[in-house]
């Protein structure tokens, strides 16, 4: 982000939602609500993730943060179904049918991307500023202003994946 500040993050956040609206109202409306900083926009974009779609969030985000290599997309399409707090913690129905359908449930957060090492599709978080973004402390503003939705965060801050 350097000398940009991250600018240009900011900049491509902002075009995915507003090439998002259908309409010229929507349009306007998305325009003249624009967060000012890259944070806010990281707020922004947690707060829209819809509540159905929260948990299995959480989980990718936890998994592409603290994972020590690329993730495909077929092992993100099976992150979404595990939950250490129960057992057994693998549920097999909660496989995602359309493993591409990570990319829509964390939106500007995460892209698809193509793996050096063996040319897999694999899917990773956008920037480095979004992993800075969800192991900081920042990330609790998104959280309160969730208007009290199940967090997408244990503590406020995703921490670690869970066991």
């Amino acid at each position: 982000m350097g000398g940009a500040r991250g600018m240009f993050r900011w900049a491509a956040c902002q075009l995915d939602t507003l090439g998002k609206c259908c309409n010229r109202a929507m349009l306007r409306k998305s325009l003249a609500t624009l967060p000012r900083t890259l944070d806010q926009t990281y707020d922004r974009i947690l707060s829209t993730i819809s509540e159905e779609y929260s948990v299995y969030a959480m989980r990718i985000l936890q998994w592409l943060t603290f994972s020590a290599r690329p993730l495909s997309v077929a092992e993100i399409a099976e992150v979404v179904a595990i939950d250490g707090s129960r057992d057994p913690a693998f549920d097999r129905d909660e496989v995602l049918e359309d493993p591409l359908e990570a990319l829509n449930i964390c939106s500007s957060l995460v892209t698809i991307a193509t793996s050096e090492a063996d040319e897999t599709s694999i899917i990773a978080l956008a920037h480095y500023s979004v992993q800075e973004y969800l192991v900081s402390d920042r990330i609790s503003k998104a959280v309160q202003h969730a208007r009290g939705r199940m967090s997408l965060c244990d503590n406020n801050r995703l921490s670690e994946v869970p066991d």
